[in-house]
C-alpha cells in the first residue's frame, strides 16, 4: 500500500487523502473530491472501495466515470481493492473521510490514522441524535456537514502545522 502513496508523492502530490466509500449514493462525494485532486495539485486521493464495483459501475453514471478519469489522468488517483483493511488504507494516507458515519473511518482512527466523516445526512438533526455521540467532540471536528469545511480545515492542518490539532 506505501507503494502506491509513493506513486502519489512521485506525481507532485505533497498530502494523501484516503476516501472510505459506503454503498449508499454518494455521487456528490465523489465529484467533490475528485474535482479538489484535479484543481489542487497538492492533493493525492486513495479510494477505498466498499464493493469490488466502483460507484458509477454499480449505479451506470458515465458522467461520474468520466470525472474519475480526469482525476486518474493526474497520476494522483489510486483505486485501491476493496478487501483492504481500512487501517491499511489510511496508515497510507495523512488524512481519512468516510461518507456518512462510517465504522471505516472508526477503524482507522482505533488504528491512529486521523480521519473525519462528512454527514450528508445531518445524522444530528434527525430522530436518531442520541445516536451521534460523534458529534460531541464540537463542531468540525471529527464529523462534518459541509464538504467545503473539511477540505478547508485538511488544508489548514497542512498548510499551519500545530495550528489545528484537533481536527480528524
Amino acid at each position: 500500500i506505501m507503494q502506491l502513496r509513493n506513486r502519489l508523492l512521485d506525481q507532485g502530490a505533497s498530502r494523501v487523502l484516503a476516501l472510505f466509500d459506503t454503498s449508499l449514493p454518494a455521487e456528490g462525494v465523489y465529484e467533490f473530491f475528485l474535482q479538489k485532486v484535479i484543481q489542487d495539485p497538492r492533493w493525492g486521493l486513495l479510494i477505498k472501495r466498499k464493493n469490488q464495483l466502483t460507484l458509477w459501475e454499480r449505479r451506470d453514471l458515465p458522467e461520474l466515470q468520466a470525472l474519475y478519469e480526469q482525476a486518474d489522468a493526474t497520476g494522483r488517483v489510486q483505486m485501491l481493492d476493496a478487501r483492504l483493511s481500512p487501517a491499511d488504507a489510511a496508515a497510507a494516507a495523512d488524512f481519512s473521510v468516510g461518507v456518512d458515519i462510517n465504522s471505516a473511518v472508526v477503524v482507522a482512527a482505533l488504528a491512529g490514522h486521523r480521519g473525519g466523516h462528512l454527514d450528508y445526512v445531518r445524522l444530528h438533526h434527525s430522530h436518531l441524535s442520541g445516536w451521534a455521540k460523534l458529534y460531541r467532540a464540537g463542531p468540525d471536528r471529527l464529523v462534518f456537514d459541509d464538504p467545503e469545511k473539511l477540505w478547508d480545515r485538511m488544508n489548514q492542518f497542512f498548510d499551519e502545522p500545530g495550528s489545528d490539532p484537533t481536527v480528524g
